[in-house]
């Protein structure tokens, strides 16, 4: 007698690529709620290289805060109503203020937060004003 060895029958294995397309969305609706919110509001730190010339000076850079938000309920009074560094001023003052510090320190950074209830009006008087004043470094955050 002789032996025949079996043939193995050797199957196609079929992926359920569906299946797996579906996980694949799921983990990535899972990553996008469970995602933690970004910090609006982040000044970092940054530690400059020293001057070469003059070792011993040491300087701190400025931030000149103004808040552009709905100040009164009168529309037209409240188009010239902003705050700065916490202080309320029409926008004459602001752009004096404004030209003074660009004439002193042009390299102060101006953060410019605006409300939800803002005109963009405001906004945009207060980019322009800066843009005249010489302040190149301005930074733009909504507060909700």
């Amino acid at each position: 007698m002789k032996r025949h060895p079996r043939k193995l029958q050797l199957q196609k294995s079929e992926t359920p690529i569906s299946a797996m397309t579906d996980v694949v969305f799921l983990l990535l609706v899972y990553f996008v709620v469970t995602q933690s919110p970004i910090m609006e509001n982040t000044l970092l730190a940054v530690n400059l290289p020293r001057d070469a010339r003059n070792p011993n000076i040491v300087r701190n850079p400025s931030v000149l805060s103004i808040e552009v938000s709905r100040l009164s309920d009168d529309v037209e009074q409240d188009l010239d109503l902003y705050e700065i560094n916490g202080q309320r001023m029409g926008f004459d003052s602001l752009k004096a203020s404004l030209g003074r510090t660009g004439e002193f320190d042009p390299e102060t950074t101006v953060l410019v937060t605006c409300g939800s209830d803002s005109m963009h009006q405001k906004l945009v008087k207060v980019l322009d004003a800066c843009s005249h004043a010489g302040l190149d470094s301005v930074n733009v955050t909504s507060r909700k």
